[in-house]
């Protein structure tokens, strides 16, 4: 990726093509993994790889600006797997179970 242009790898053109099924002439959001952020536009499939132009960069995309925390009440093992993982997606710095009143479960196995 340059400042005007962008390919995939084999495995996200694949997931970008067929799974999303998205076309020439498709925008697309990108992130680089260090904090920028880009509006494009696929502009060819070649060998399996999509290339593409970049329409827009997004400064400072990506971390939060605030630190965020929650207090969760313990649930079943699968479904507190679950919340774990989707609000640290979104950036959620520190978590605090709580054993609440209603609480079914009071402990948290930790492995």
């Amino acid at each position: 990726m340059n400042d005007s242009t962008f390919f995939l790898s084999k495995e996200e053109s694949h997931h970008v093509t067929k799974v999303f099924r998205l076309a020439l002439g498709s925008k697309i959001s990108l992130l680089n993994g260090i904090g920028s952020g880009y509006l494009a536009k696929i502009d060819s499939v070649n060998g399996g790889i999509v290339f593409g132009t970049i329409e827009n960069k997004l400064e400072s995309f990506g971390e939060n600006k605030y630190d965020l925390n929650i207090a969760p009440a313990i649930i079943k093992r699968d479904r507190f797997e679950s919340l774990l993982e989707k609000v640290t997606e979104l950036g959620v710095k520190e978590i605090y179970p709580l054993i609440t009143e209603r609480s079914i479960k009071n402990t948290i196995n930790y492995g």
